[in-house]
This record gives structure tokens, sequence and C-alpha cells, in this order.
């Protein structure tokens, strides 16, 4: 999982604009907008009858700011380079990482406006 986790973050943190703080699970108490808060929220496993084949991993990504453009700018910006990725590959243990996004919602809360994007992130090859 610690491989598949530090790509996904390693791609997010390519598309999310410079001066957006990325947390992981929780946000730091003195957080200030805007910023992403991301979480891995559990996974399935894919097998055969040969073993395991890959994984299916479920994360949701929250964009918090100070006004409702100012996340569906970010949100935007990351959904348009989801939509573009195509994949990573690892070579030791061989594997491949792809990522769809499958869900969203804005919402505004606790006195911040918020969009949660979440993704499906499909390993197929051995041990994460």
């Amino acid at each position: 999982m610690q491989r598949i986790n530090e790509a996904f973050y390693s791609m997010l943190r390519q598309w999310i604009p410079e001066g957006t703080e990325i947390y992981p699970t929780i946000a730091a108490e003195n957080a200030k907008y805007p910023y992403c808060v991301t979480n891995m929220n559990g996974f399935t496993v894919r097998s055969t009858k040969m073993g395991v084949v890959g994984y299916v991993f479920s994360y949701e990504i929250n964009i918090w700011g100070c006004a409702f453009n100012q996340v569906d700018r970010i949100a935007t910006k990351v959904m348009s380079e989801a939509e573009a990725f195509e994949e990573v590959r690892f070579d030791d243990p061989p594997g491949r990482m792809t990522v769809m996004i499958t869900d969203g919602v804005s919402d505004y809360t606790q006195g911040g406006f918020v969009q949660a994007l979440k993704f499906s992130v499909k390993y197929d090859g051995g041990a994460t």
C-alpha cells in the first residue's frame, strides 16, 4: 500500500496548484485556505486461483477554501489532470497503477467551502 499511497500523493502534488497544502487524513489545526485533505478510505483485493493479481483502492480528496470559486477552480484542475492521466509503471516488483475519478460533491460546512472528489485507484501487480 505504501508505494500506491506515495505515487498517488506525488500525482496529487503535481495536480494541485502551488500554494495549496496537502494533508493526509486530517488538516493541521492552523491550516490556511485553500488546502486539501486526502485519505485512502479502503481497498479490495483482486485475486485468481494463482493468488493476488491486484488491488482497487478508494481515495477521497477534500478541497477546502474560503470561497466556492476558489475550491471549484482547484477541483476542476484536479479533475482535468485525473482525466488526462494514463498510468504509473513500477519496476520492482512489476506493476501498474491507473486512476479514475468516480464521484464528487460540493458543500459548505464548518465555515468553509469544500469539494470532495472520490477516486478509484487500480493497481495491477504483486505486493504493493
